[in-house]
């Protein structure tokens, strides 16, 4: 698995991005500081579309995200599918002019140690992001000039950095005539452009870059020092909104390329997806409905699959007690292979026998999609006659046979819950989990 932390976010960048540009579908899960507000907002049986929505969404406004996984699945002609795996810390930096906080639920702490959660990691190394609004606010502040001079932005130990970078430059120029890069501790982004700032139009011999948490500094000609200044065309500015939007560049090639996407009971990742990365979330679930289907138009709930998958047996031919994600993942892995004979298997380019701890996002995405392929693969067989087995199953074979299963998302609970086109709702009970199925028309 690939753990990626704020240190090394900027240089996988690319290569995730042709990643995901390349994978067939992508799966995705992710780990909360809390889920419940108040144990007024408990959900009942009878809650209507509307106030299962509501109550959902008063609970977890004041949360967030704190470590996103993403599995990205790539077909292969030898009846395989490549898994690439990674797991993401994040943690939303503090935004100049702007207080931020970061709620928990005692309990979710509790959880997420017994799991193993890094939180040294999540403190030190996590990666920051944005919503639409505070991108904009912030790329706003920028534009119009107001850090670069604002001393008011920085901690008190920070402060005692800006004051004294100069004369460190200063003193470290006079005392070796052919110095080696200088680097000056910066631990934040804002202090990063400051000081870069301050320094360049300071000192004209010198030359400043961005570093991990620090500013490098190198001697420079001055004929090299016009040029780099010609090329540098508000790169600084570029480099500060950057640092901050973060993962949130992650969520926007995941909207944009409009690849499948799996999860498992993924409803409240959904709701948490459109409140941290995009926007706050909507009063109407409806609009809710439609801005996820405008960002993911094409979604695969493996909770819900699980319950559709089962009606194709006979209930001693397929017999989980739970439909949890593990306990679905450790079905498949023994007694459930028996199921989907010449099923594609799933290959990861980096062994993932260190990392099988469920509940990190990263693995557990992995098992939303293993899950995926092994009950498409039997729904293919039960779709197209058994000949099928006896040959590879092409991708586009697999999602033709759960396509009547795209787009809709369990909601735990008695009633089946089934929303059709953004204007009209229908209600029926059921014996198994309710399902609210994203769709526009």
């Amino acid at each position: 698995m690939n753990e990626v932390s704020e240190k090394d976010f900027k240089s996988l960048y690319p290569a995730l991005k042709d990643a995901i540009n390349d994978a067939c579908f992508i799966a995705i899960d992710a780990e909360f500081t809390g889920i419940s507000k108040d144990e007024d907002l408990k959900h009942s049986l009878f809650d209507t579309l509307d106030e299962r929505y509501q109550n959902l969404k008063k609970n977890i406004e004041q949360y967030k995200i704190i470590q996103f996984g993403i599995t990205l699945f790539r077909h292969s002609k030898e009846n395989a599918y490549r898994a690439d795996c990674y797991s993401f810390h994040l943690l939303q930096k503090p935004l100049p002019f702007k207080n931020r906080q970061l709620t928990f639920q005692l309990s979710a702490l509790e959880f997420l140690c017994l799991h193993k959660f890094d939180f040294n990691k999540l403190i030190s190394e996590g990666i920051s992001c944005l919503d639409d609004a505070d991108e904009e606010f912030l790329r706003t502040h920028i534009e119009n000039g107001n850090l670069i001079n604002d001393s008011e932005l920085l901690s008190y130990e920070e402060k005692e950095d800006f004051k004294n970078c100069i004369n460190m430059v200063s003193e470290w120029l006079s005392q070796n005539p052919e110095p080696e890069p200088l680097k000056l501790p910066a631990g934040t982004p804002i202090l990063q452009y400051m000081m870069q700032k301050q320094l360049r139009d300071s000192i004209k011999n010198i030359w400043t870059t961005s570093g991990y948490k620090t500013v490098d500094v190198l001697r420079v000609p001055k004929e090299v020092r016009d040029h780099l200044e010609e090329e540098d065309n508000n790169r600084l500015e570029d480099e500060l909104l950057d640092s901050y939007i973060g993962f949130s560049k992650v969520f926007k090639l995941l909207s944009a390329c409009k690849k499948p996407f799996i999860g498992h009971n993924m409803l409240l990742d959904l709701m948490f997806i459109h409140q941290q990365f995009y926007k706050p979330l909507p009063d109407s679930y409806k609009q809710f409905k439609s801005n996820v289907h405008a960002l993911f138009p094409r979604l695969y709930d493996t909770k819900y699959i699980s319950f559709q998958f089962k009606k194709l047996f006979r209930r001693d031919e397929v017999y989980w007690k739970l439909n949890s994600l593990r306990a679905l993942y450790e079905y498949f892995k023994s007694s459930g292979v028996q199921l989907s004979f010449n099923c594609p298997s799933i290959r990861s380019d980096k062994n993932l026998s260190g990392t099988e701890t469920y509940h990190n996002a990263g693995f557990d995405s992995y098992c939303a999609g293993y899950i995926f392929i092994k009950m498409a693969h039997v729904f293919c067989v039960k779709k197209f006659g058994s000949g099928i087995e006896c040959k590879p199953v092409t991708n586009t074979e697999l999602m033709s046979a759960v396509k009547h299963l795209e787009n809709c998302v369990n909601i735990s609970r008695g009633n089946e819950m089934y929303m059709g086109r953004v204007d009209v709702d229908s209600l029926w009970w059921s014996g198994s989990g309710g399902v609210c199925q994203i769709r526009c028309s």
